[in-house]
């Protein structure tokens, strides 16, 4: 059979692919819709080539609605009646209507949204005899809908498959989308400055507090019971992206953001990819930078950047590739890190970073940090010696760890992994050197090697002892 076949339970079992009227009705009341009549006469051939279903297992129903309007409205009332969601799957139009027996334009698919709408590895095989006890949003649900529209008529007829893979009514809500009156209520709510946790309780009509107890007595249960902080923050980031999305598309959005900041008296360099690099910049002519010091990051800078400041990058900030974030900071009067500057490149070259820094100096020539702080990267460290060679360069014993930890099998030297964590914080030379010939002994030699060669040269960036 194939894949758009479809078989008729009752009448078609005598080989007739109508529905009878008393199966349709009995179907009407059971969904209470009002909006839709049976065909009692058969559609074109085409029709046999667009629904399936197992023969003898599905029910199939011929449907008809004077427009798409009283279409959709049985819809509505379906879902709500079952406590399902139709999703729209696709809209197939009509590539031959010269052949077709019937004049119709398009056809609309729609299937139950838990059910499949295709993609993803069908040949997947599980590596797991476990099963998962918290059910999974998409069931594989055969639930279908077809609507037929024509060219020379209102009239819309529909092919439906009323069977679902899944258990409908309340314990199925929760797998329903989130009604617009609900998005609309926590959208205001957040726009009236409310917090995500209260609009959260708000919606949900504090049903889990004890004074609503008599509410659990109801047997109908509504949506919004099963909202989740998710939800709230999915609309709350549309409500933000009305700010900080300026236009449609990325690119044109940063160069709206650069002008509006630039106007606003915060400091922006911008070079696209399709411009030319500024001259003596040493900047790859085909790369993106974009570098942000607002008003208030550039007074921190002046008063907080000459005891401390440090560089450090971040790759993978966005969907773009080999895009890296580079934050400068400083600390606060309370100790704490804060951004003082930022830098979104293409690439993470030391001529780029030396452009950074460069700005910096530039601006502030007579603010020096004392110390600088970065992480054993070449491209930064050289950028940091150039512009800023009277600053004491320190090492961030978080990326020190790190690249010690990716260097052996911690599981297998257990000792050696907490020797090492120590050693880095020892603040008499003696007592660091003894350490250092503990570790030499137990450690794999492409350890102690690698130390040696690459660490022991220097050590006053990353010791206590200094």
């Amino acid at each position: 059979m194939s894949f758009f076949a479809f078989s008729v339970s009752g009448p078609a079992e005598t080989g007739s692919n109508t529905v009878s009227q008393h199966e349709a009705l009995s179907f009407a009341e059971a969904v209470g819709s009002k909006h839709y009549s049976t065909v009692s006469s058969g559609e074109d051939s085409s029709d046999s080539e667009d629904e399936t279903s197992e023969k003898g297992k599905s029910m199939v129903q011929k449907l008809q609605w004077k427009n798409l309007q009283e279409a959709m409205e049985w819809m509505q009332d379906e879902s709500k009646e079952k406590c399902f969601d139709f999703s729209r799957k696709e809209v197939r139009p009509n590539k031959n209507p010269a052949t077709s027996r019937s004049n119709w334009t398009k056809r609309l698919i729609y299937i139950c949204s838990r059910g499949s709408t295709g993609g993803g590895n069908r040949r997947y095989t599980r590596k797991h005899s476990w099963v998962r006890k918290k059910p999974l949003y998409e069931c594989g649900c055969k639930c279908r809908l077809r609507l037929t529209v024509y060219l020379d008529s209102d009239t819309v007829d529909g092919i439906y498959h009323p069977d679902h893979s899944h258990a409908l009514g309340n314990s199925n809500i929760r797998f329903m989308r989130i009604p617009e009156v609900t998005r609309r209520e926590i959208e205001l709510l957040l726009r009236s400055g409310m917090e995500p946790d209260k609009v959260l309780q708000k919606v949900r009509g504090n049903v889990y507090r004890e004074e609503n107890i008599e509410y659990l007595k109801s047997s109908t249960a509504i949506r919004a019971e099963f909202a989740t902080r998710a939800d709230v923050r999915r609309i709350q980031r549309s409500i933000k992206e009305e700010t900080i999305r300026l236009a449609p598309t990325d690119g044109a959005s940063v160069l709206e953001w650069a002008r509006q900041l630039r106007d606003d008296g915060h400091f922006v360099f911008l070079k696209t990819s399709a411009e030319g690099a500024p001259l003596g910049s040493g900047l790859d002519s085909k790369s993106f930078v974009l570098i942000i010091q607002t008003k208030y990051q550039q007074e921190l800078w002046k008063q907080r950047a000459a005891s401390y400041a440090g560089i450090d990058a971040t790759h993978n900030t966005t969907h773009y590739q080999n895009m890296s974030l580079f934050t400068v900071l400083v600390r606060d009067r309370w100790g704490h890190g804060f951004p003082a500057c930022w830098m979104i490149s293409s690439n993470a070259t030391e001529d780029t970073i030396s452009f950074l820094l460069s700005q910096l100096r530039s601006h502030f020539p007579e603010t020096v940090p004392e110390y600088f702080m970065s992480d054993k990267d070449d491209a930064q460290l050289n950028s940091l010696k150039k512009h800023y060679p009277k600053s004491t360069i320190f090492l961030c014993w978080w990326h020190v760890l790190h690249n010690w930890y990716q260097r052996f099998n911690t599981l297998a030297f257990p000792e050696v992994w907490k020797k090492l964590k120590a050693w880095i914080r020892i603040t008499d030379y003696t007592e660091f050197m003894d350490m250092w010939a503990k570790i030499k002994a137990e450690a794999p030699k492409s350890l102690s090697q690698y130390l040696e060669t690459n660490w022991m040269n220097d050590i006053k960036p990353w010791s206590a002892v200094y």
